[in-house]
């Protein structure tokens, strides 16, 4: 197989940092799982501006930049002689596409008839506010896309970034809108024994100081619990809170750096709970890759209900939530984290790159036996028409003899017999 990634909101800084966090993963691992990958996207330094921690240490080999969407034709036209582009077996994989970028898709799929096309909704909030809208505008999109899509169905993988939006997302376009195999770019570790207790990951301020009170209530019992509260320097400035600091039965340090992966996966091997008070609107409908590292670590997850995110712990057996505005909730929660031991759910396989890139050949190999199949039967619906036409134009032919004999041997000596 060979996966182009490309980014059509290559201008969004954000975009290009979860966009190249992705490619390279995949590029990590796309050589032993005999998988050709490369991108057609934003340059590194876009995606060094939002999130260095993504792209650091790692080669960006088999990149190509592209200033915007508009000019991913024009790149193909430059690169025609890459053979990636002309292989059969390519998947043009849309990373955060949004409705919008079904003309795009629509305009590759007529240039180039032999790829196959991913399209996934990544922006879930915005998508799914989208689809639920009831201006006319929205509803003339949507209904344009349901066309396109199934004028392209043999040849395109719809997805989304969760099963909640795949859900919707299958109900409005009457196709069959596949959850999208987010993964962790960690592996399991060897690590079994839990020294650490929580990480609190906090954003915004928020109601971190609230959360550290009810982790000290909730583990009153213990002489010393401790917190690694990862966060932003403008939190961490707001908060007014030193690199370490006690407070009750805590002990609690303050990370407001990125982390490079071995730290980030030493950390996290060592730790119980993971709390994560996720309060964006994304979240709705959403997944989180931090909630993908958990089961990959053996972390318990405590998390607001009521979201994606949500359940998608739940699923995976190593969620705790509690509502938003209940400190007794939230109290419940924690106990219930720190005393729980992880057990592997229904869901056992581990999110990783090679479960997503096994997937991604799977979903191809489905689109071209579906595709084959449909040429088949065209084919033979084409052969049939054919003959179909042929018979009728020879059953015409022949009467038309027939009645010209007649006319010549019957109704012309009469004629003559009555003039």
């Amino acid at each position: 197989m060979n996966l182009v990634l490309l980014s059509p909101l290559m201008s969004d800084l954000e975009t290009a940092g979860h966009y190249f966090w992705v490619y390279n993963a995949l590029k990590k691992r796309s050589d032993d799982c005999g998988t050709k990958v490369v991108s057609i996207g934003p340059s590194s330094k876009t995606s060094d501006t939002f999130y260095p921690l993504l792209t650091k240490g790692n080669s960006l080999d088999g990149a190509y930049a592209a200033p915007d969407g508009k000019s991913v034709l024009k790149f193909y036209k430059v690169v025609q002689n890459e053979q990636i582009i002309q292989a059969p077996d390519t998947l043009l994989h849309f990373y955060d596409a949004g409705i919008a970028d079904l003309m795009l898709i629509w305009k590759l799929y007529k240039k180039f008839p032999n790829f196959y096309f991913l399209l996934n909704l990544h922006w879930a909030d915005k998508i799914a506010n989208k689809i639920q809208a009831r201006d006319i505008f929205s509803r003339i999109e949507i209904f344009l896309s349901r066309i396109v899509l199934d004028l392209m169905k043999n040849k395109v993988i719809i997805t989304a970034e969760s099963k909640s939006l795949s859900e919707l997302a299958s109900q409005v376009f009457s196709q069959n809108v596949l959850e999208y195999p987010c993964f962790s770019t960690y592996t399991r570790s060897k690590i079994k024994k839990k020294e650490l207790d929580f990480i609190l990951v906090a954003n915004e301020v928020g109601k971190v100081a609230e959360i550290l009170e009810e982790i000290g209530l909730a583990c009153s019992h213990l002489n010393e619990v401790s917190v690694t509260l990862l966060t932003k320097p403008e939190v961490k400035e707001s908060l007014k809170f030193g690199d370490y600091f006690l407070t009750n039965n805590l002990k609690v340090r303050v990370v407001d750096e990125p982390l490079i992966p071995q730290e980030y996966e030493k950390l996290h091997s060592l730790t119980r709970v993971l709390i994560l008070p996720y309060s964006d609107p994304f979240y709705k409908w959403g997944s989180s890759g931090r909630l993908l590292d958990a089961k990959i670590f053996d972390c318990n997850v405590v998390l607001p209900a009521d979201s994606e995110v949500a359940r998608k712990s739940l699923r995976l057996g190593i969620g705790f939530t509690y509502e938003s505005e209940s400190r007794q909730s939230l109290n419940f929660a924690l106990r219930s984290a720190m005393d729980t031991e992880i057990t592997h759910s229904l869901e056992s396989i581990d999110p990783d790159v090679d479960a997503a890139l096994a997937w991604l050949r799977n979903q191809l190999d489905n689109k071209r036996r579906m595709d084959a199949k449909l040429k088949r039967k065209l084919n033979f619906h084409g052969f049939i028409l054919v003959k179909s036409l042929e018979i009728l134009i020879k059953r015409r032919y022949f009467i038309t003899r027939v009645r010209s004999f007649l006319t010549w041997r019957l109704v012309n000596p009469i004629r003559r017999r009555v003039l």
